[in-house]
């Protein structure tokens, strides 16, 4: 049987080997184990359980939170009224809190990430949703 991958990915797999006797099938299954054991940490989702609400902005379950630094897209979740990184599964506490852990700098979280909640069809910058922003936006709109 073959697979096909792109070569950044056969590369990828590549750096990946350990030792001579390391396979690339070796490889797939220690990153699948890896984030496997990263989904069980993970909470699961329940009905009725608490949104975030931060600032006056509420954040349900299942809201997707995104941002792109540095030419890479960082994800992370609302479940069970928490900030979730979905690359480690640490649990944050703010948007400037889970921003500074990628940059590794004072960030302004607000203006750092995008939201979209399980009502939402598309990305809206997470400060946007904030009562303070929405009001000067309509202050602005009507002069």
């Amino acid at each position: 049987m073959q697979i096909e991958i792109s070569f950044q990915n056969w590369q990828r797999l590549t750096n990946l080997l350990e030792s001579e006797r390391d396979s690339y099938d070796m490889v797939i299954e220690r990153l699948v184990a890896d984030r496997m054991a990263k989904m069980r940490t993970r909470p699961m989702v329940q009905r009725g359980a608490p949104e975030l609400t931060i600032k006056g902005v509420s954040l349900p379950n299942g809201t997707i939170l995104r941002a792109t630094f540095k030419g890479k897209s960082y994800f992370a979740e609302i479940l069970e009224g928490r900030w979730f990184d979905r690359e480690t599964g640490a649990s944050r506490n703010s948007p400037s809190q889970a921003a500074m852990a990628i940059t590794g700098t004072v960030t302004n979280g607000w203006l750092f990430w995008e939201v979209r909640r399980p009502e939402d069809n598309d990305w809206v910058p997470l400060g946007e949703l904030r009562p303070a922003e929405r009001a000067s936006r309509r202050r602005m709109a009507a002069e």
